[in-house]
C-alpha cells in the first residue's frame, strides 16, 4: 500500500512538472525557459559597459515597413538606459543624457554588423560622458582610448581590442 501511495505521489509530481501552464499569456512545458527570456526582444544581442561609468545594450526593433533593424540604449551607470534617437526631421542622431534629447524622438534604427554597432554605441557613450550633466566624470578626465567591455554577446565579431573586449579579458575597474 505504501508503494502504491508513493508511486501515485511521484506520478502527481511528474505530471505537475511537465504539464503545460500559462505564464504571461504564453504556454510552455515545465522546465523550459521563462517567457521573459524568449522572443525577439527578450534579451539584448550585445550589452556591456564603459569603464568610466556608462552602460549600453543593443536591441532588435521592427521598422514601420515590417523589416528588422537594431538600436542602441545607453546611460550613465545607475540610471535607466534610453534609446539613442534621431531627430524627427531625420537629420542626425541625438544622444540620451545630452542636450537636445527627448523621449519623443524616433529610435535610431541601424542595419549594422556587430563591430559597427559597437562603434556607434562607443561614439554615443563618448558624447554622453564628455558632455552630459549626468556624467560620472569630468570632461577633462575622459579617456578616449578605453574600450567598451562586452558582458553579453559575441565579442569575437568585434575583433578590435581598442573598440571592445570581453568582460573576462578586462582587468580594469567595473563601474557597475
Amino acid at each position: 500500500m505504501k508503494r502504491v501511495i508513493a508511486g501515485l505521489g511521484l506520478l502527481g509530481v511528474g505530471y505537475w512538472l511537465t504539464r503545460e501552464r500559462a505564464d504571461h499569456g504564453a504556454k510552455r512545458k515545465g522546465g523550459g525557459p521563462p517567457p521573459s527570456m524568449m522572443g525577439v526582444n527578450a534579451q539584448p544581442s550585445i550589452a556591456g559597459f564603459h569603464p568610466q561609468g556608462a552602460t549600453f545594450s543593443v536591441w532588435a526593433i521592427e521598422l514601420d515597413d515590417g523589416t528588422a533593424a537594431r538600436a542602441v540604449k545607453i546611460s550613465p551607470v545607475g540610471l535607466p538606459q534610453k534609446w539613442v534617437a534621431r531627430k524627427k526631421t531625420g537629420s542626425g542622431s541625438v544622444t540620451p543624457y545630452t542636450a537636445g534629447h527627448s523621449d519623443d524622438l524616433d529610435t535610431l534604427p541601424l542595419r549594422l554588423e556587430d563591430a559597427s554597432i559597437v562603434r556607434v554605441a562607443k561614439d554615443q557613450i563618448t558624447e554622453m560622458l564628455r558632455s552630459s550633466p549626468d556624467s560620472p566624470i569630468e570632461a577633462k578626465d575622459f579617456d578616449q582610448g578605453l574600450p567598451l567591455v562586452i558582458s553579453f554577446g559575441n565579442v569575437s565579431m568585434v575583433s578590435n581590442p581598442e573598440l571592445a573586449v570581453a568582460e573576462f579579458d578586462w582587468d580594469g575597474e567595473d563601474p557597475r
